[in-house]
């Protein structure tokens, strides 16, 4: 079915978030940061309301996270965003143990992967088996070490023989301009080219916004298009909506 779609639609390229769309990249923040509030909870408090305490740091967390997240800014470093979260919160009694916490605990963030969703190794598997589709690369915006880190376990785990791959720098988001220099990067019209990705603003309505007619959203929370209504489609675009890469094969 999906190979019927993708001649139909003339579509020879095929474009991947990498964080949250193939890799299940959440609980990989999710983990750290809940260790660096408990150790700083621990540190700095008694009594009987830690559990509380965690519990308002990882919300404050959450709750900046999604705001990036919806309205395409850049996600914060780990280190920063933790000390951010805790500073906001309880701004008068910091000190050097803070650092201590943080650094033990997101040294190594940026020297590993997360791990990959394992419906996102058989759909990239399926993809090598079709001839009509000529490029399959990685767009992100995460920086270029931890990026290439990524790719390079992305390769060992799959059939792919390449996985071109593209990242922002730290202080630019995916937008248009960025996406046609990819694609001026890969030889591709936009037109020729398929977006996966899980982010509305970054992935879809960026990459539309670039000349890319159609694009997949990976909705995992349900969301509606509707109250993404400040960044209207363009005319042309076609948005396929699932909630995971396994639905793709589907379409």
């Amino acid at each position: 079915m999906l190979e019927k779609l993708l001649i139909e639609k003339n579509i020879s390229s095929i474009g991947f978030d990498l964080d949250n769309t193939l890799l299940d990249t959440d609980p990989y923040y999710i983990r750290v940061k809940d260790a660096v509030f408990k150790e700083f909870v621990d540190t700095y408090f008694d009594g009987n309301d830690k559990e509380t305490i965690v519990e308002k740091l990882a919300g404050a967390a959450d709750f900046r996270y999604k705001h990036e997240h919806r309205h395409g800014l850049k996600p914060t470093l780990i280190f920063d965003e933790c000390y951010s979260t805790i500073s906001d919160t309880f701004p008068n009694i910091l000190d050097d143990r803070v650092d201590a916490i943080l650094e033990k605990h997101t040294k190594d963030f940026y020297k590993k992967s997360p791990d990959l969703y394992p419906e996102a190794i058989e759909f990239l598997n399926i993809l090598t088996e079709m001839d009509n589709v000529k490029h399959i690369f990685g767009a992100t915006d995460a920086q270029e070490e931890w990026s290439r880190i990524k790719v390079e376990y992305i390769l060992k785990s799959t059939n792919l023989s390449k996985f071109p791959y593209f990242s922002t720098d730290l202080k630019v988001r995916k937008n248009p301009t960025w996406w046609l220099s990819v694609f001026s990067n890969l030889h591709v019209k936009p037109e020729n080219i398929l977006i996966v990705g899980d982010n509305y603003y970054t992935d879809v309505y960026s990459s539309l916004l670039a000349g890319v007619k159609h694009a997949v959203w990976v909705n995992r929370y349900g969301k509606s298009i509707d109250e993404f209504g400040e960044y209207p489609l363009p005319e042309h675009a076609e948005v396929m909506v699932v909630r995971s890469i396994d639905e793709i094969l589907k379409l």
